[in-house]
């Protein structure tokens, strides 16, 4: 298995990396052999989709932006 392990836990609030104004919360956990795929619960449309880690984030602001 290559992987560095879960990132994110289950019931832990994420946003999407591209729209941090997206919340969702972590509902599941599927482990493949190449990767760690996390199921989010989306509180803008209701809907429930797989993400991989590079996708999410914890912080809702970038801490890069002036």
């Amino acid at each position: 298995m290559i992987t560095d392990g879960v990132k994110f836990n289950l019931g832990e609030t994420v946003y999407l990396m591209l729209d941090r104004d997206k919340s969702g919360m972590i509902t599941g956990i599927t482990f493949r052999p190449s990767s760690v795929m996390y199921l989010v619960a989306w509180t803008h449309d209701f809907s429930e989709r797989s993400h991989f880690d590079i996708e999410l984030t914890t912080e809702k602001t970038n801490c890069t932006t002036p």
